[in-house]
């Protein structure tokens, strides 16, 4: 059984991809994309060897050894452009998932899907993905186990993308408030607002202060429109 967090990548991946599953631990989601016939071939990586052997446990009852590759990998290091054609990092923190991406020069293509869930930091993810000409095509919010997460489904477009500080707090999700989108944005809002107040006499943050106010109150439209 996976979890709503899961089950929603699980959601964005297209029939019939080609997947490399990056930190799959237990390799719940590639048992579950291959059970679904949703992938036709799953890559599932990790860094660690522990998890890749808890993983193997799992493939193994599952009996789709054949479709599911076990890699030792520190992110797509292991991994080739002609393996896949949808990349799934999810379960670790935003700048940890940049440099993975980073790292991959090849993900600089408009041929691959990038399905990211950042545990922490996304609006670091948020900026390295824009600054770096990858678009944010659409973002999702899921409350799983009492948590909220978001979703990002981007892809490479060689073009700049959309950077201003609305963007980089809550990405796509201006564009799709569903209710966990407003739970999510109701999070950021309290989080600026405290964190403005918490700045408010430091003179050299005077800059992030300025953004922090004009951030807040477009959050209380969004909020206001959709509560």
């Amino acid at each position: 059984m996976l979890d709503s967090r899961l089950l929603k990548i699980a959601g964005l991946v297209p029939v019939g991809a080609k997947v490399a599953d990056i930190g799959t631990d237990h390799a719940l989601l590639p048992i579950y994309l291959i059970e679904s016939k949703i992938a036709t071939k799953v890559i599932a990586s990790d860094v660690k060897m522990g998890p890749l052997s808890a993983a193997r446990k799992n493939i193994d009852k599952s009996m789709f050894g054949d479709k599911i590759d076990l890699r030792l990998s520190n992110g797509l290091d292991e991994i080739c452009g002609d393996e896949v054609d949808t990349v799934i990092i999810s379960g670790m923190g935003g700048e940890l998932i940049a440099d993975i991406i980073s790292r991959a020069i090849w993900l600089r293509d408009s041929k691959y899907r990038l399905i990211l869930q950042p545990m922490s930091s996304a609006m670091e993810l948020r900026k390295f993905l824009s600054e770096n000409n990858f678009k944010i095509n659409h973002e999702h919010a899921v409350l799983s186990v009492g948590r909220i997460y978001s979703v990002i489904e981007a892809g490479y477009t060689g073009k700049e993308c959309r950077n201003d500080p609305l963007f980089c707090y809550i990405g796509g999700l201006s564009d799709n408030v569903t209710k966990d989108a407003l739970v999510y944005i109701k999070r950021v809002r309290r989080i600026l607002d405290k964190r403005s107040h918490d700045i408010l006499d430091v003179e050299n943050k005077q800059k992030e202060y300025n953004e922090l106010i004009s951030v807040v109150p477009q959050l209380d439209r969004i909020i206001l429109g959709n509560d």
